[in-house]
């Protein structure tokens, strides 16, 4: 289990980050600090760079300007849109390709932390939509449990399977002191399991707001008329103009 860490301590900081492609500005400044053991929405309207900016604090792509302080060194584990599972190879197999000198023990537990010990053995064909992506948290999860990006990866799903997967994550959080950068643009999966919410609008995008929950949940759980008041405000802050 990764060391406990007080929820006040900085991990990961976005500074003064800005994108060009081919001139024409996508991000515009992005601030932000992610603090450790919390889970971070970042909730936006599609296509405005979202993912462009996940992309670049992994590492995938470059900023056109600015600076990623990652405070431990920590590895950035990621969970696509899509899965990403290899069809060829079984579900155990595709974790530990990504790791091959891990003790295998790790990838047990993490298995089971997501309920599919038993499914070690089955090809990716053979799970549901759910059980797919509960095996890339796996696989993103063995590969580095202290930082994990979540890059939309319930939208195709029903809204069953989205919460129990939201309730994951937040297992996450409390069982391995996982901190976690949800992207989203459902306001309702924000809601339910963000501790803070960060509001990413305009052309070019930045940071328009944050939105603070962890004093208003009770036993995890925001009040009917706080959940009312909160989606007026993130909603007035995605559209003002």
């Amino acid at each position: 289990m990764s060391e406990k860490m007080p929820m006040d301590k900085k991990i990961l900081v976005s500074k003064s980050i800005s994108k060009k492609y081919n001139e024409k500005l996508i991000l515009d400044n992005i601030n932000f600090e992610m603090f450790s053991g919390e889970i971070l929405g970042l909730l936006g309207p599609s296509g405005i760079g979202k993912t462009t900016l996940l992309n670049i604090l992994v590492g995938l792509e470059k900023e056109t300007s600015g600076e990623i302080i990652n405070y431990h060194n920590n590895k950035i584990g990621y969970v696509f849109q899509e899965d990403r599972l290899l069809n060829w190879l079984t579900l155990f197999e595709n974790i530990k390709l990504i790791k091959e000198d891990i003790d295998e023990k790790i990838i047990w537990e993490n298995l089971s932390l997501v309920g599919l010990k038993d499914y070690y053995n089955y090809f990716p064909k053979e799970l549901s939509g759910g059980m797919r992506q509960r095996g890339s948290i796996a696989r993103a999860l063995t590969f580095a449990g202290d930082i994990m990006l979540f890059d939309e990866p319930f939208k195709s799903l029903d809204v069953k399977l989205r919460f129990e997967l939201l309730d994951l994550m937040r297992k996450l959080k409390e069982e391995k002191n996982t901190s976690i950068l949800f992207v989203t643009h459902d306001i309702e999966e924000a809601l339910y399991v963000c501790d803070r919410i960060l509001i990413l609008k305009g052309q070019p995008a930045n940071i328009s707001k944050e939105i603070n929950l962890t004093n208003k949940r009770k036993e995890n759980k925001l009040s009917l008329q706080d959940e009312v008041e909160l989606k007026r405000e993130i909603l007035d802050s995605l559209y003002e103009n």
